[in-house]
């Protein structure tokens, strides 16, 4: 029996139109590569509103919602070969439903027009019939979007999904003979974090406004200084005292051709206690026209190390040309204690899932917090050996200063809201806090505490093999680390655990990338040995920073908001950032 054969065509060649040809059966990399790209449609381009974030994204429903939401869907014909007749065959488009479900990856729409509604996807099913009567001008024309981003399991449920998702044609005669069959594979465009040489878009800073100490406009002041119009303040009542913006939520985006880019949030799997309000944030305002939002767990109180201070990103390296994500675990440091586990495993399967930013697990489970950022900053540097540096704590230089400086006095010139300064000994009192920081203020009386600087040995230790870790993942030289003088407290130091920094974690800074060359670092005033006025850790960091000339640091006190918080700068503070124009696909497998 003679019949036509019709074939899938999509965006095969990746140049942002679709193809006159078929698309072949294997999905390949590079710039000769092919194979089309959906995106995972996460944003809300038509102002859907609900009480739950995850429901008001455009993939959430099953229609294409407005003409805004176009550029998000990926086009898809069905295409007749010549103007023959079908003679009475169906033509069937399908995904498969196992090894997984792919109903629940992705969607595709009879149409690629506002209105358009779907036909394969979890509420209508894994296959689609066509007939003659279906084929105006030799074509049927669909769309797709993407539902999850890739995920490689690591347990507790997770599951693989490498992003590939095969789209199946097949053609069957009259009597159900199948006269062609062919597939045609599609890739979900991965979710990308930003890293440091990424232009800096916008800085989150949340409002505190609690009480005499516990007030945060000074610093918010100091920040605008810095930041200018590029800083938004989120306002307490969203915050609902809630200071920890790095926490909450982690941004990043993903791309496809056509010169497309999705900036999404992930918020974080760890509820924010109470109402929740301040994690709620990213999906309640955030999430928006071209701005998408994503939940990688189901919510839950948990585990510090599900916040995002313990999620950081490199910038390029040779293989990875989007950088290396770093994150912590928990070691064997009496996790339990405090209350440590690893990182949910629906966000672990995320970030391994992505392929284009293997991760780096660091031991953080020696820190109270544990959050990776406590002790380290990525630091653009042309000097690097790739354009970078890593600014990392030394408790091993505190020391060395303090022997420098004998006479020296810690914590001098913290000021409150008001301006007005207190002995250390004053604010102890007042905020209520375990660290005793007035019987650590001179650097005679540290100096002769050999228990305490055999402390700094010891996590200096800890530290060192981090550094090695970050050397070998990174491909990194020992000169492309900068040492920073920050001296730490253990709060169970016989089993060297719930460790946080006592002098100001300068580390934990905010970097504001305005061009290559222009960038500014906000560093938390360090408050170490003062001599004549001037504290030697604040030099210490000038002189570290002062042969690369593309940063500005500035030295900025966070001591009563953050600091004694057991956080800094980069704690409180979150970024967004602009996509890179560079293609992943010209660079995965």
């Amino acid at each position: 029996m003679a019949c036509n054969i019709v074939h899938i065509h999509v965006d095969a060649d990746r140049d942002g139109v679709i193809d006159d040809r078929p698309a072949g059966d294997i999905w390949t990399g590079g710039k000769t590569g092919r194979g089309a790209i959906i995106s995972v449609n996460n944003d809300n381009d038509d102002g859907k509103a609900g009480a739950v974030a995850r429901d008001n994204t455009d993939n959430s429903d099953t229609k294409i919602n407005s003409s805004a939401d176009l550029r998000d869907i990926a086009p898809l014909d069905l295409r007749k070969m010549s103007d023959l007749p079908l003679e009475g065959a169906r033509v069937i488009l399908s995904v498969p439903t196992t090894p997984l479900d792919y109903r629940g990856y992705i969607r595709i729409f009879d149409g690629r027009s506002a209105g358009s509604t779907e036909i394969i996807g979890s509420a209508t099913g894994s296959e689609k019939a066509f007939t003659e009567a279906d084929f105006k001008a030799g074509r049927i024309e669909l769309g797709m979007e993407a539902l999850r981003y890739p995920t490689r399991a690591v347990g507790d449920g997770t599951v693989d999904f490498d992003g590939r998702i095969q789209l199946i044609l097949r053609v069957e005669g009259a009597d159900g003979t199948v006269i062609h069959r062919e597939t045609v594979p599609v890739r979900v465009a991965p979710w990308i974090v930003f890293n440091h040489t990424d232009i800096t878009e916008t800085v989150y800073v949340a409002e505190i406004n609690e009480g005499y100490l516990d007030d945060n406009s000074r610093f918010i002041g100091e920040l605008r200084k810095v930041v200018g119009g590029k800083l938004r303040v989120i306002p307490a009542g969203e915050a609902d005292g809630d200071r920890w913006a790095q926490d909450v939520m982690e941004m990043g985006f993903s791309n496809w051709p056509g010169d497309r880019d999705l900036t999404t949030v992930i918020r974080t799997p760890r509820t924010r206690g109470g109402s929740d309000q301040f994690g709620k944030y990213p999906g309640r305002v955030l999430l928006g026209l071209d701005f998408g939002y994503y939940e990688s767990n189901a919510l839950e109180q948990g585990s510090s190390l599900n916040s995002f201070g313990n999620l950081e990103c490199s910038p390029p390296i040779p293989g990875y040309p989007f950088g290396r994500v770093v994150y912590g675990t928990p070691g064997m440091r009496e996790a339990v204690r405090y209350g440590h586990s690893p990182m949910k495993s629906g966000m672990r399967a995320l970030l391994e899932g992505q392929e284009l930013q293997s991760p780096i697990k660091l031991d953080t489970g020696w820190l109270m917090v544990g959050h990776v950022d406590e002790f380290m900053s990525f630091i653009p540097d042309p000097s690097g050996t790739h354009g970078f540096k890593i600014a990392f704590a030394s408790p091993r230089l505190a020391v060395s200063i303090l022997r420098e400086n004998p006479r020296g006095l810690l914590f001098q010139g913290i000021l409150a809201n008001d301006g007005s300064t207190s002995p250390i000994a004053e604010y102890t009192r007042i905020l209520g806090g375990d660290v005793p920081y007035d019987e650590y203020g001179s650097a005679a009386v540290i100096l002769g505490n050999e228990g305490f600087l055999t402390l700094q040995n010891e996590i200096q230790g800890i530290l060192n093999s981090q550094k090695n870790a970050l050397k070998s993942g990174l491909s990194l030289k020992d000169s492309d680390f900068i040492d920073l003088p920050i001296l730490f407290y253990c709060h169970a130091p016989e089993s060297l655990s719930g460790c946080i920094a006592l002098t100001p974690g300068s580390v934990n800074m905010l970097v504001v990338t305005h061009a290559p060359g222009d960038i500014d670092l906000v560093i938390p005033k360090p408050f170490g040995p003062t001599i004549g006025g001037i504290c030697m850790y604040e030099k210490a960091i000038k002189a570290a920073f002062a042969p690369n000339r593309a940063v500005t640091p500035h030295f900025v006190d966070c001591f009563l908001t953050y600091h004694v918080l057991q956080g800094e700068i980069h704690c409180g503070t979150n970024s967004k950032r602009k996509p890179p124009k560079k293609s992943w696909w010209h660079h995965s497998a």
